[in-house]
């Protein structure tokens, strides 16, 4: 059985502005028949955390979900973006689901492409539940 993902967007678009002690994230997501779009603000200088918030605010129609991490880890040779997206079970408690990303050219990119990942892999968990018999 061929199963619905979320499919990557055909753009993303990510601008990062900061105004005083507000940092703001703005993410666009283009889709062939849609463009959804999200931002975020925050008081503080977490970048990586601003983006994939903002990331999840313009899927907010997709997915019910909360931001636990975002960070840039390195390894040898190569930075991946790795986020860590809590999201509620029909129990009232939450799970968490990681979704990485090389970093290819944009740090910022990379921050988002792991959100959808670990949105993609949440959205996977339901279809392999409501299989099971």
């Amino acid at each position: 059985m061929t199963r619905p993902v979320l499919a990557t967007p055909s753009a993303i678009t990510i601008s990062v502005r900061r105004s005083g002690a507000t940092l703001s994230a703005h993410t666009t997501l283009s889709y062939p028949d849609t463009v959804l779009v999200g931002e975020a603000h925050r008081d503080d200088d977490n970048r990586m955390r601003a983006i994939a918030q903002a990331t999840l605010a313009a899927l907010r129609d997709v997915s019910d979900s909360s931001l636990e991490s975002a960070q840039i880890i390195s390894v040898p040779g190569r930075k991946i973006a790795v986020t860590v997206v809590e999201f509620p079970d029909a129990h009232g408690s939450y799970r968490a689901f990681v979704g990485s990303a090389l970093v290819r050219g944009e740090v910022e990119d990379a921050v988002a492409r792991s959100v959808l990942d670990a949105i993609t892999d949440h959205i996977d968990d339901q279809l392999d539940t409501e299989e099971t018999p």
